[in-house]
């Protein structure tokens, strides 16, 4: 296993957040899913208690498209993708911080998970049993919250229920990132005064996926 140190870890959590968030993009405006990503995504919320921050996520090549994404967004001119995914990321990190001062809902909402992951080992990370289980826990939990996050998609994708259902599911998993990443003791002002760090240290990331 690499040897990360604390400012690697706390990329891979951010990563973690914006490989959720680009995975949404595509799934409710292009009706496409990076599967792969996606997987790791959802395999994220099960691992409640890890050792490890590698547990969360599996290895740097499941981060690959977060990792990617994260080395580009502060510095490319500002698509409507990246404006997206950048709000999804940032309300992510606003929910995580009320889940984590709301003692009775992150103990409901681990119990949720829970479930969902008992489900995910007879079915799979991303049967879509276990992805409804998901969305329904974060409607039930996070969803209850007085923040929400406003989910933008083409309305012909967003009618499907499956769609939604997948995009609640992501909004989980970005949501499980955030939590990491402040667990790991980073903070949102970060993004705004450390992003030639965060950028530098997602490329050398990127690079070690490739040797």
């Amino acid at each position: 296993m690499m040897t990360l140190n604390r400012e690697q870890e706390r990329v891979l959590a951010l990563a973690g957040i914006v490989q959720a968030a680009t995975v949404l993009y595509e799934v409710v405006m292009e009706n496409k899913c990076d599967e792969p990503a996606f997987a790791v995504c959802m395999s994220s919320v099960y691992n409640q208690q890890p050792a490890h921050i590698m547990e969360v996520y599996g290895d740097l090549v499941g981060l690959q498209k977060g990792l990617s994404v994260l080395s580009r967004i502060f510095t490319a001119p500002k698509s409507l993708e990246y404006r997206e995914i950048s709000r999804y990321t940032i309300s992510a990190l606003h929910l995580a911080r009320k889940l984590l001062k709301n003692k009775a809902l992150t103990e409901k909402l681990s119990g949720k998970i829970h479930f969902a992951s008992s489900q995910a080992q007879y079915f799979s990370s991303t049967h879509s049993n276990v992805i409804a289980s998901i969305a329904q826990a974060y409607v039930d939990t996070l969803g209850v919250l007085p923040f929400r996050i406003q989910i933008i998609g083409r309305p012909e994708i967003m009618k499907r229920p499956e769609t939604l259902e997948k995009a609640r599911a992501l909004l989980m998993a970005a949501v499980r990132s955030a939590v990491l990443w402040q667990q790991l003791g980073a903070s949102q002002w970060q993004l705004l005064f450390k992003r030639k760090a965060l950028t530098n240290t997602a490329q050398q990331l990127l690079a070690e996926i490739k040797v």
